[in-house]
């Protein structure tokens, strides 16, 4: 699997479920690492708008920037969240993508923030 695709799918994933509010399974996804369930939801709470998911298209323009000299290969990925109310958001989530297997990534959010 290319690393486009994998970027592409792991980004897709985390937003998925920040939209279903599913906080506890990101946090679970990220083992814990840097954001926790609670703080994700009071990021989400704070901004005061309802995130939706973003046109598919979308995913084909990730900002993902490869970490120099990390073995295995890693990524810091910014994506911009869309809301009903705005279209696609100034709210964004930033997360670190580290290549694990041919098929898998490991993830961990970064942070949730505006742009």
């Amino acid at each position: 699997m290319s690393e486009d695709l994998k970027i592409s799918r792991a980004t897709s994933l985390v937003v998925q479920m920040l939209v279903k509010r599913d906080y506890l399974s990101i946090e679970k996804l990220s083992a814990g690492n840097r954001l926790s369930a609670t703080e994700i939801a009071n990021v989400v709470k704070e901004y005061g708008r309802t995130l939706v998911l973003p046109p598919e298209e979308s995913y084909t323009n990730i900002d993902a920037i490869q970490i120099e000299n990390e073995v295995p290969s890693s990524w810091s990925v910014r994506f911009h969240l869309w809301t009903k109310e705005e279209g696609q958001s100034d709210l964004s989530i930033i997360l670190t993508l580290t290549d694990a297997t041919d098929d898998l990534i490991m993830v961990a959010v970064d942070d949730i923030l505006v742009l």
